[in-house]
């Protein structure tokens, strides 16, 4: 999830095989899919991994840098 600031609106971007395109724009919350980010602790269980992030993602913080831009 990012902030754009051209758009003036919070953006859900994907970045797929290694392109960094989030030009222009502020991650507030990035969720790493490679294989390399959740196989040692989950194995093929990808869906684990994903709910284990969502638990641990703590919306206060990403609301504060939501704030802190400005936006």
């Amino acid at each position: 999830l990012v902030w754009s600031p051209r758009r003036r609106r919070l953006v859900n971007a994907w970045a797929a095989d290694h392109a960094h395109n989030l030009a222009g724009a502020t991650p507030l919350i990035a969720l790493d899919m490679y294989e390399h980010s959740y196989h040692m602790d989950f194995g093929a269980k990808a869906g684990a991994y994903v709910d284990a992030f969502m638990q641990d993602l703590s919306w206060t913080t990403a609301e504060a840098a939501f704030t802190r831009l400005g936006a």
